[in-house]
């Protein structure tokens, strides 16, 4: 079944390119590991969920690049009040931030501010929700890793991209 939601790449690459793939997803967890241990990130999963999200599911999409930052965003923010009104204001709190994930749910199923409540949103919603990873400074540190997994695949496929552009244009 093609869906515009999906992207199977071992359907679409021979086995070369797919290896070629692999080496650099290697590389890139590398890289991203690396540099995030450095400076100090301590939930790196927060950028391995982006990876997934937006270069998995969303093909590196480049028009879903930012929805897939933006909602994400949104999404940690969503689950930083899920866990910090109830803290705060007990079981007001809760309530607010129980209409406040309805109001977003309502808001994905009639398709309202795409750019914002998307499927990105609701999979950091929903991580940032399991009641082991639901601290202030686990919050925190997911959304540092998924900047900065953002901001390095977003740079890479944009490096890629141009230089697969300019090779192209170079054999035309």
């Amino acid at each position: 079944m093609d869906n515009d939601n999906t992207h199977d790449a071992g359907a679409k690459l021979g086995a070369f390119k797919a290896l070629l793939v692999l080496l650099f997803v290697i590389v890139a967890i590398v890289i991203y590991g690396g540099l995030g241990m450095a400076i100090g990130l301590t939930s790196l999963y927060g950028g391995f969920l982006f990876s997934l999200y937006w270069a998995g599911i969303k093909g590196g999409s480049t028009k879903e690049y930012w929805p897939a930052v933006i909602g994400a965003s949104g999404g940690l923010v969503l689950a930083w009040l899920v866990y910090a009104l109830p803290i705060q204001y007990g079981h007001a709190g809760l309530g607010i931030a129980l209409v406040l994930v309805s109001l977003a749910v309502y808001a994905m199923i009639m398709g309202w501010v795409p750019i914002l409540i998307n499927f990105s949103f609701m999979l950091y919603l929903s991580v940032g929700t399991i009641p082991p990873l639901q601290t202030e400074a686990e919050i925190k540190g997911m959304a540092l890793s998924m900047l900065f997994g953002a901001a390095l695949l977003g740079a890479g496929v944009l490096l890629f991209t141009r230089i697969g552009k300019s090779r192209t244009a170079a054999t035309a």
